[in-house]
């Protein structure tokens, strides 16, 4: 490799960083998780995080160690005009123009949260 070359290089990788970073989505250092997802924010201890989001409808399912109710509690607070309704065991919330559900159910000592999206907000 020539001396010019290695200096190209020097200049090209880290801009090339810089540009992968700046598409990239921030996401937790610990958990890999996004910070949000379809403008639906996460609970900052998200992990286990799956992500299918190709098109819409795009899903994201992950893990909260909170119980249920104290995650519930922190999407009510989150997503003040969501409505929320009780099926089978499950804690179930949408918006009011249906463009997204978020569904958090027992799991072991914490939480499981699926993130539907159907649209993208107007």
């Amino acid at each position: 490799m020539t001396a010019m070359q290695k200096q190209s290089l020097s200049y090209l990788l880290p801009a090339l960083l810089a540009a992968v970073t700046m598409v990239s989505p921030p996401t937790s250092a610990a958990s890999g998780c996004p910070e949000r997802f379809h403008a639906i924010p996460l609970t900052t201890d998200a992990k286990f995080c799956q992500q299918f989001d190709d098109k819409l409808p795009a899903s994201l399912s992950f893990f909260s160690a909170g119980t249920p109710e104290l995650t519930l509690d922190y999407y009510l607070s989150q997503m003040t005009a969501a409505q929320h309704s009780n099926s089978k065991g499950r804690q179930v919330l949408q918006s009011q123009q249906g463009h997204w559900v978020i569904v958090i159910s027992q799991d072991g000592e914490g939480s499981q949260v699926d993130i539907l999206v159907k649209a993208n907000n107007p």
